[in-house]
């Protein structure tokens, strides 16, 4: 699969559906967890961790805002690694954090080694690897093995409390933040513009937007296209179903206007 670079316009959404998922994989952890199956629960909280780390990326962009580059986002979505060393940054300063966690290197690299281990069966060293036992650990006693994960549970679900409360502030602080920004700058108009451009040519046409709360006013220069009126039917359209609410102006000119 092909990764294309993301719009700054985008980035709010993805941060929402990234938080979404991680909640729900920390909810079933935590249903889990209560059953006192913590193995399964760690592999879903380590998924929820990943999934707090790739929305805490991509909010960093949003705050210079910049888009991401395909590059970065073949980084985010693929090496589960980087995520998880972008989530231990959320909570490395916390004071619950555990005081052997403080300033551990590699901890992506740690973190997901093990969430491998205590997973899939696996065969290596000439005999199998049995995730229900933790071979590394020395551990083979069911009861032992139960109180090291019961252990685990704490830590990790202690780390993700706080780096999710970190993330909602962030989160809060850089809308705020946005919201200063000049109207030319706002998120939803620049949604339009990169629907606009994905559209029609970015090569050739000049796309002027102005957003209020009722309505978008857009100027399309019609320069190239054999039906104009047509292009601009099938934009509206595609306007529409991104924003019914709002009413949609589309206005043909060849002159040039300024966002």
């Amino acid at each position: 699969m092909s990764r294309q670079l993301i719009p700054k316009s985008e980035i709010p959404e993805g941060v929402d559906i990234c938080l979404e998922n991680s909640k729900r994989f920390f909810e079933d952890a935590n249903t889990l967890a209560k059953q006192q199956k913590y193995q399964s629960a760690l592999l879903l909280i380590t998924l929820s961790m990943e999934e707090l780390g790739k929305a805490n990326l991509l909010l960093q962009h949003f705050e210079q805002n910049e888009d991401v580059s395909k590059d970065q986002v073949e980084k985010y979505f693929r090496v589960h690694e980087m995520r998880l060393d972008e989530f231990h940054k959320m909570f490395e300063n916390s004071t619950q954090m555990p005081s052997w966690a403080k300033g551990w290197k590699g901890y992506g690299d740690r973190n997901h080694d093990f969430k491998l281990k205590i997973t899939y069966t696996d065969w290596f060293e000439s005999k199998w690897h049995n995730p229900l036992y933790f071979h590394e650990l020395a551990l083979t006693d069911e009861k032992e093995i139960h109180e090291r994960l019961k252990g685990y549970w704490i830590v990790f679900e202690t780390s993700f409390v706080h780096a999710w409360n970190n993330l909602l502030k962030s989160k809060e602080t850089i809308l705020k933040q946005i919201e200063t920004y000049p109207k030319t700058d706002s998120p939803t108009k620049l949604k339009i513009i990169s629907m606009c451009k994905n559209y029609l040519d970015p090569q050739t046409i000049n796309v002027s937007v102005k957003v209020t709360t009722s309505q978008i006013l857009i100027h399309v220069n019609p320069n190239n296209y054999p039906d104009p009126k047509k292009i601009k039917e099938e934009l509206k359209s595609i306007l529409k179903k991104r924003f019914p609410k709002s009413r949609i102006i589309i206005k043909l000119t060849s002159e040039y206007v300024s966002n």
